[in-house]
């Protein structure tokens, strides 16, 4: 092949910096730049691993790389040339070819289809830098611990961006994913460590979200930006742990089956609110969420994963519901702003420390009419004979169970708090109703039916637990 080269030598005031063009052919570089103190190097033609190594390793004072015009060819060696591989291929960036290099910016081949494991590794003077629109693959670290990248557009045409590819990029605050049709898997600490990311727009195409992906993202107001139908079914365990996220849409994600544990673990979230669509919630994925003040599992409450909310604070929800069977260990441990707690009727077993060092804990009402089994030390913390628990007439368990007979004990309806339900019950919640509570009324005795409202539903319940009460003596 005929190698057609022009070299043009420029002097750039003070610093005598020299900027080079060349048309070359794969692996002729060496043979064509004499001067190897230039600081911009623009090539067209073809290009291989053979020049990659002459640059990287002989081009030690290069700033701007522009290969915008080149075609990468494939390359196989004898011997290794970068980090112990012989082999390249086709339109592929060498795996860590520019680790560590002094490059301030660089212009990628517009038939780019990969860019190689470690390729910018450490590239601490890139600020920024544009993918190609033919991009396939960003393969593992490519730009990792890049610290002044500032902002990444991800062309539609990339269908994975790898493990830990931009991670611990502390001054990245900006990454859009170009929507199209091409689905998009984010790989495990694709963006871990990203402490100054306020965006990540990952679009609709985006399928999958690995393990610690955005973990350890603490810049301010940081976000997750998509569409209304995003084609997002799988989120990795720890994905979005330490980070800054304050709010999160499950409802944007009709494909989302899985919450695994701890993917929001220690975030800034306020708010949670699960489809149906999500059937499985996992080991403390909630765990620590000091902002947390709302919480609605909708169908997924069945089991309260282990150490779900545990270190969060919600002041009234808890996310129990009816369909709540069984509470795990460490639940809702040190959740040191709930005072008032319902355990619904058809919780039968509650695990070991499960409401621990609930340190504001004042007032319990177990529906159940039999007492759910405990773990051990269920209400480490506590001090139970000050906190009052409220049960059914009829419940059994309570009284005489274990760390349940500690408590101070009343009875569901009985609103006058004497330790009896008769008709004194029904005159005190009816003048309650109407504005003139009586001295020993109880609220929470007086909420009969438990539905935190206090009204003629409850005088009717009430009546009937006399009117039952008479029948079975």
């Amino acid at each position: 092949m005929r190698i057609i080269y022009s070299c043009i030598a420029l002097c750039l005031t003070a610093f005598n910096a020299l900027a080079v063009t060349i048309e070359s052919a794969s692996g002729q570089l060496v043979s064509l730049i004499s001067d190897k103190s230039i600081t911009e190097l623009q090539v067209s033609g073809t290009i291989n691993a053979v020049d990659f190594k002459f640059i990287a390793d002989e081009l030690t004072s290069l700033q701007s790389l522009d290969i915008s015009n080149a075609t990468i060819t494939a390359y196989s060696s004898s011997s290794t040339l970068f980090a112990n591989a012989r082999s390249f291929d086709d339109n592929t960036i060498p795996v860590g070819c520019f680790a560590s290099s002094t490059l301030q910016s660089v212009k990628l081949p517009a038939s780019l289809s990969v860019i190689g494991e470690g390729a910018f590794l450490s590239c601490n003077n890139i600020t920024s830098i544009t993918l190609p629109e033919s991009l396939d693959s960003i393969a593992p670290y490519a730009f990792s611990a890049c610290e002044h990248l500032a902002a990444v557009v991800i062309p539609a045409s990339v269908k994975v961006v790898g493990e830990g590819a931009f991670s611990h990029c502390t001054a990245l605050s900006s990454v859009t994913v170009t929507d199209g049709s091409t689905d998009l898997k984010i790989a495990d600490k694709a963006f871990y460590g990203c402490t100054a990311l306020a965006s990540a727009n990952i679009a609709n195409r985006t399928v999958s979200i690995g393990n610690y992906a955005f973990c350890d993202c603490t810049g301010e107001n940081f976000t997750i930006v998509t569409g209304s139908n995003s084609r997002l079914s799988s989120i990795g365990e720890n994905a979005f742990q330490n980070s800054a996220l304050k709010a999160f849409d499950f409802a944007k994600y009709p494909k989302l089956v899985n919450i695994p544990q701890y993917a929001f673990a220690n975030t800034k979230l306020q708010s949670i609110s699960v489809p149906d669509n999500i059937t499985f919630i996992g080991e403390g994925a909630f765990f620590g969420n000091g902002d947390l003040t709302n919480i609605d599992l909708a169908s997924n409450s069945a089991s309260i994963s282990k150490l779900l909310f545990a270190g969060c604070n919600p002041v009234d929800a808890t996310g129990m519901t009816d369909q709540t069977t069984e509470v795990g260990e460490y639940a809702y441990y040190g959740c040191n702003q709930i005072n008032k707690l319902i355990i619904p009727e058809n919780v039968t077993y509650i695990g070991k420390y499960a409401f621990g060092n609930m340190s504001q804990l004042a007032k319990v009402t177990s529906v159940n009419t039999t007492a759910p089994s405990l773990g051990e030390a269920v209400f480490s913390g506590i001090n139970t004979p000050d906190v009052l628990l409220t049960t059914k007439i009829a419940a059994t368990g309570y009284r005489e169970g274990e760390q349940w007979k500690d408590f101070n004990f009343t009875l569901n309806g009985d609103a006058s708090n004497n330790g009896d339900i008769n008709i004194n019950d029904i005159t005190s919640i009816i003048s309650h109703i109407k504005g003139s509570t009586p001295k020993s009324f109880l609220l929470e005795a007086a909420d009969a039916n438990v539905d935190n409202d206090v009204d003629q539903a409850d005088v009717t319940d009430v009546l009937n637990i006399i009117i039952n009460s008479s029948t079975t003596e």
